[in-house]
């Protein structure tokens, strides 16, 4: 098995594992808060793993690493604190 394929599976499962908690679809294009935080949950749990970078996340949802990035250090501390209720 390819390392590339294991962490595709390994994102498809956090994004699964997410959008059946939250009832949210991942991959839709838009700001909304309830979405913004559910990414920015999914962009934590996938570079806690250690097997992913900025990039290849980003890669996978289609944005830029810089959004990963400011998700991660902005938004999730920000969803954690506060504990959002979906």
């Amino acid at each position: 098995m390819s390392t590339k394929f294991r962490e595709d599976k390994l994102l498809k499962l956090l994004q699964k594992l997410v959008e059946d908690r939250l009832g949210i679809d991942l991959m839709k294009n838009t700001r909304r808060t309830n979405y913004v935080y559910a990414r920015a949950l999914f962009y934590g749990l996938a570079y806690n793993t250690n097997a992913y970078s900025y990039a290849s996340i980003g890669n996978y949802v289609g944005k830029d690493h810089a959004t990963v990035l400011h998700s991660i250090k902005k938004v999730l501390p920000h969803v954690l604190q506060n504990e959002f209720h979906w």
